[in-house]
């Protein structure tokens, strides 16, 4: 990693509030990113000419500007110039603002994850989608002990949903039509872990209704999971 680097350079921030989630967040875009991912949504900023340097004053100055109105500073890129990034990302700390990097690598430098308490990691990849794609590589982790902890990539997602028709057999007995329910259930589980087979569940739920009126034993049933993968630890 080159420490002997200028001062990163970036748009003006703008606040954003679905970055780092539950946080509200001064947000900085840095240019020069070298990865160049196919598809990438802000090719300007591949340009390392582009914007205008932002000094540790400058930085300091974006910060006191918005005290009291964020509770979170989010860079997009920077990792490539790590001695500068540990900078801001200290004098982030310094203001009592959680820091977050999102950053298209696969890890994160060991000179910043100290400063860290979010970060996203992987490459844009089209084919895959964002982190609310649940094929997406990208993830977004917690850090703690300067290691990427907690997996929170699924709040960035919706709950999935299925419906499906189905007829129970001609037995109104309780019992009955509860065990033919959770065998649907099962079934209709199973189609969704088909399509998403690496993801785990949690918070499961269903309705049932009659799908038509004249039709008692006809019901449709709507089933709700909210999708999660246990917190996972990078290695150092």
């Amino acid at each position: 990693m080159d420490f002997k680097v200028k001062s990163l350079r970036c748009h003006k921030p703008h606040v954003v509030f679905q970055e780092c989630p539950g946080e509200v967040a001064l947000c900085f875009s840095f240019f020069g990113c070298p990865l160049r991912c196919d598809g990438c949504h802000s090719e300007e900023l591949w340009n390392d000419q582009g914007g205008n340097e932002l000094t540790p004053e400058i930085f300091e100055h974006y910060l006191n500007q918005y005290k009291g109105l964020i509770s979170a500073v989010v860079f997009f890129g920077g990792e490539w110039k790590a001695k500068n990034l540990q900078t801001l990302l200290i004098i982030a700390q310094q203001h009592q603002l959680k820091t977050c990097l999102y950053t298209g690598l696969n890890a994160v430098s060991r000179h910043l994850r100290p400063h860290l308490d979010f970060a996203k990691v992987g490459p844009w990849t089209p084919s895959l989608g964002g982190l609310d794609s649940i094929s997406s590589n990208q993830k977004f982790y917690a850090l703690k002990d300067a290691q990427l902890s907690e997996d929170l990539t699924h709040l960035f997602r919706k709950d999935q949903h299925m419906i499906k028709l189905v007829t129970l057999e001609d037995d109104a007995s309780e019992p009955n039509v509860l065990a033919q329910i959770d065998q649907q259930i099962a079934l209709l589980e199973m189609e969704m872990t088909l399509v998403k087979t690496t993801r785990k569940y949690k918070a499961k739920r269903f309705t049932l209704k009659p799908a038509v009126e004249s039709t008692p034993h006809q019901y449709t049933i709507n089933l709700q999971t909210a999708y999660h993968q246990e917190p996972q630890h990078a290695a150092a």
